[in-house]
């Protein structure tokens, strides 16, 4: 038996056995989408039909007709003995080619203006359908073994305020200006990267959680010093180069800042970095490129792109907004509808204190009210609340 690793491709190896036992990898040809097959698409395709029409005489019959007329795939069939192992390997690694293929090309049209964002978007949630489909299931005892699996999409606990949230979830976090949005937003960060650490088996050790935060108001250096300051529990204007450089040791690698990038191309960003855990501070002053008829589409436009790209990704969305005089967040509808969780704060007059409630909470209670004790010097967040997690 040839040695498929080092003699053929993925392709041609999956190919070959289709070629060689239709009947038996019946299954395969149904359910594979030919677009997985850049060099051999019309053999594949060819292959499929026959069998459609004729089941596998049919197929068999097409097989030789292929085989006599290519000589590449002729020299590679000499003694190939194929195993489903193999071949279901080789898929993997063929849909995974597809995919990138897929999204490097509608990244490339994206960026030359060819598709929209809302294109691109859409575009993407076609494919993931085109491949799934091909995987369907009959029954539920056909997916028996999958349903009895323990469910391993662990929660997160948002720190200080004590919920539950799971990847793909829009956190909102409403509060009139300066009361406290941005330093909630910062010790949240930090603390779930300490806390939420993740095992990397290359170094064989503990790494934080990857986040990016996204500043609109706060200059990028100015506000890396503020984290360094609430690590190292200084003021920020005390920070000295040798805190900087053990923050960026530790948090490095994990940690990404951006400054005042526009929808586009922080979407681009989320697609190539995938953090576990993003902070966009605050929504109403993202740019956008294109025209709406009223800022309420625009702003719902915004939440709806960082909602989906969180949703594919699974990554955690903490989004900052400012409130009307009604206390509402301003252009609310959309923003209601995407969030899982929306924590509105109060800052009290004259005091190192933040008052909070969780006005919406999808895998809890809502309603919960805390005091969060804040020492302003560090921006450090003390969390007062003794309750327990909501939900448990």
């Amino acid at each position: 038996m040839r040695d498929y690793n080092t003699n053929m491709s993925p392709e041609e190896y999956v190919i070959l056995a289709l070629l060689n036992d239709p009947g038996d990898f019946m299954e395969k040809l149904l359910k594979t989408p030919p677009e997985y097959f850049p060099h051999y698409q019309d053999v594949f395709q060819r292959l499929q039909s026959a069998f459609r029409v004729g089941g596998v005489e049919k197929a068999e019959e097409e097989a030789v007709e292929i085989l006599s007329k290519d000589q590449r795939l002729l020299s590679l069939n000499d003694g190939f003995d194929p195993s489903f192992l193999a071949v279901e390997a080789n898929l993997n690694i063929l849909e995974e080619r597809y995919k990138q293929r897929v999204l490097e090309q509608l990244i490339d049209e994206y960026k030359e203006g060819k598709i929209s964002l809302e294109d691109l978007t859409e575009h993407i949630k076609d494919i993931r359908l085109k491949i799934n489909e091909k995987r369907w299931s009959f029954t539920l005892n056909d997916e028996r073994e999958e349903l009895l699996e323990d469910d391993k999409e662990e929660p997160l606990i948002i720190p200080f305020v004590n919920v539950k949230s799971y990847p793909s979830d829009l956190i909102l976090i409403t509060a009139q200006t300066k009361s406290g949005k941005t330093t909630l937003a910062m010790n949240m960060l930090l603390s779930l990267m300490k806390n939420e650490e993740i095992f990397d088996p290359e170094k064989a050790s503990f790494s934080p959680k990857k986040a990016l935060y996204v500043t609109y108001e706060v200059p990028k250096k100015k506000l890396f010093r503020m984290l360094v300051g609430m690590e190292k529990e200084k003021n920020w204007e005390d920070v000295n180069q040798e805190d900087k450089e053990s923050f960026l040791d530790r948090y490095g690698n994990s940690l990404s800042i951006k400054e005042s990038v526009n929808l586009e191309d922080l979407l681009d960003f989320l697609w190539l970095f995938h953090p576990d855990v993003f902070v966009v501070d605050y929504d109403q002053l993202v740019p956008t490129k294109g025209r709406f008829e009223s800022e309420e589409r625009r702003l719902a436009y915004i939440i709806r792109s960082l909602k989906d790209v969180a949703t594919q990704i699974g990554s955690i969305g903490i989004i900052l907004s400012q409130v009307n005089e009604d206390g509402k967040a301003r252009y609310s509808r959309e923003k209601e509808h995407a969030a899982s969780i929306h924590i509105h704060l109060e800052k009290r007059e004259n005091a190192g204190v933040i008052e909070y409630e969780v006005k919406l909470n999808r895998w809890g209670i809502s309603g919960k009210k805390g005091i969060l004790t804040v020492n302003w010097k560090t921006r450090v967040i003390q969390n007062n609340d003794q309750d327990g997690i909501e939900g448990e």
